[in-house]
C-alpha cells in the first residue's frame, strides 16, 4: 500500500514538472479588417512583438488569413491561440506568392499569385501598432484606406 501511494506521488510531481514554461504571454487576438470601408477578405494580418527598452527576447510572430467579412483571428507560429501580450507592430497584406511547383525550395522560382491591394504604409513601410492586452481582445479593427 506504501509502495502505491509513492508512486502516486511521483506520477503527480512529474506531471507538474511537465507543464510547458514559455518566457512571453500570448491572448487571443481576433477582429476584422477593412480597406476603404469595405471588408478585406483574403489578406494576411501579422503581428510582430515589439521588444521594450532592456528587453532581450519577445514572443513570437502571429498570423491569420481574413475571411469574405474581413474577419480574422491570429495563431502565433508556434500554433498557440492568439498574439504576444505587449506592443506588436501590424502588417496587412493581400500579396500572395506560389511556390514553383517543380521546385518548391528554390524562392526565386516563385510567380505572384495576386495584386497588393494594401499601400505599404500597411505592410512593408508599416505603420500600424496593436497593444495586446494580457485579457485578449476580440474586436481588433484595422480601418485602412486605398490612398
Amino acid at each position: 500500500m506504501k509502495s502505491l501511494a509513492f508512486t502516486a506521488v511521483i506520477i503527480a510531481v512529474a506531471t507538474l514538472g511537465c507543464g510547458e514554461s514559455k518566457p512571453y504571454d500570448v491572448a487571443e487576438v481576433s477582429g476584422q479588417v477593412f480597406l476603404d470601408g469595405q471588408p478585406l477578405p483574403n489578406a494576411h494580418v501579422l503581428f510582430r512583438p515589439v521588444a521594450l527598452e532592456g528587453q532581450t527576447e519577445v514572443g513570437p510572430e502571429a498570423f491569420g488569413r481574413t475571411d469574405e467579412q474581413g474577419r480574422f483571428s491570429l495563431t502565433t507560429v508556434f500554433d498557440d491561440e492568439g498574439a504576444t501580450v505587449g506592443r506588436n507592430v501590424v502588417s496587412i497584406s493581400t500579396l500572395q506568392v506560389r511556390e514553383n511547383p517543380a521546385d518548391p525550395e528554390n524562392s526565386r522560382q516563385a510567380t505572384v499569385a495576386s495584386t497588393e491591394k494594401v499601400p505599404p504604409r500597411y505592410n512593408q513601410d508599416t505603420e500600424l501598432v496593436y497593444e495586446v492586452s494580457s485579457s485578449g481582445v476580440t474586436d481588433a479593427t484595422f480601418q485602412l484606406l486605398s490612398r
